[in-house]
């Protein structure tokens, strides 16, 4: 009969905003078998499981964002992994391909949104004022640059 829980042992390092997270994903090792990819599995888990420690890195300008992660024989339930056993490798790469996608569309995306502003300037949107005049429609380009800046933001992944 086949396990119906993890166990987790080790550390992640680097891990920005743990302090503050109640999820974490992690590449768990869970076969020496084949090649090294292929014996990874992709698990998503609550942080406050027992035995989940977090450290701060503190940067020399006394800044706290990065953590180490420590698992001390952290029970993780089998339904918490994501895709199929072994194969994690292969749903981080299909992760990474959006992280790297946004940043190469950004340009184009940002492009569109100047003149998406450009047009508003100049744009009907009744009673003889521009959209840019019109205080909902600004409100909804404000959230759309806010969107914008935060999915280019070296923070954000």
């Amino acid at each position: 009969m086949a396990p119906r829980d993890y166990i987790v042992n080790g550390a992640k390092i680097w891990t920005t905003g743990a302090h503050n997270a109640d999820k974490i994903f992690c590449l768990v090792r869970t076969s020496n078998e084949g090649k090294r990819q292929e014996g990874i599995s992709f698990l998503l888990f609550d942080m406050n499981l027992p035995g989940i420690t977090v450290e701060p890195i503190l940067m020399f300008s006394g800044d706290h964002e990065l953590n180490q992660v420590f698992f001390d024989d952290v029970r993780v339930p089998k339904v918490n992994r994501i895709g199929d056993e072994n194969q994690g490798w292969t749903v981080a790469k299909y992760l990474l391909e959006f992280e790297r996608g946004g940043i190469a569309y950004t340009p184009p995306v940002k492009a569109g949104l100047r003149r998406l502003v450009d047009i508003s300037r100049s744009a009907a949107g009744g009673n003889g004022k521009t959209l840019a005049d019109d205080a909902d429609f600004r409100r909804q380009l404000a959230a759309l640059e806010i969107g914008v800046m935060a999915t280019n933001s070296p923070k954000s992944g």
